[in-house]
């Protein structure tokens, strides 16, 4: 009985989440790690299918939005984008509607 119960609760914890708790991940961004001054360059990443992805600039310690995508029915999403001033180092995320960011990924130019 005690191994039944055990092995319930073991096979629980290893289920995988259900759909709804996927689609609360965080979403992904991917860029060139380092790029030519002025060029534009392909940003892309994942999210929940389907959702508006707004990606923003870090610039002077705020985010700005920069482009906006959409996911397609798999998450995956992609813009080409260029920043208008020159940096030596540019910061990027995503974020979804309601809120869930990506983590900062920095470009160098």
């Amino acid at each position: 009985m005690r191994r039944r119960v055990a092995l319930s609760f073991l096979l629980a914890a290893l289920a995988p989440a259900p759909a709804a708790a996927q689609e609360e991940a965080r979403p992904g961004l991917r860029a060139p790690r380092v790029v030519a001054s002025g060029a534009a360059f392909l940003v892309a990443g994942r999210a929940p299918a389907g959702a508006r992805v707004l990606i923003e600039i870090g610039v002077e310690g705020r985010w700005r939005a920069l482009a906006a995508a959409r996911a397609d029915g798999r998450g995956r999403f992609e813009r080409r984008v260029r920043p208008k001033r020159l940096r030596r180092r540019i910061v990027f995320r995503a974020r979804v509607d309601g809120g869930r960011s990506s983590a900062a990924t920095p470009v160098h130019g």
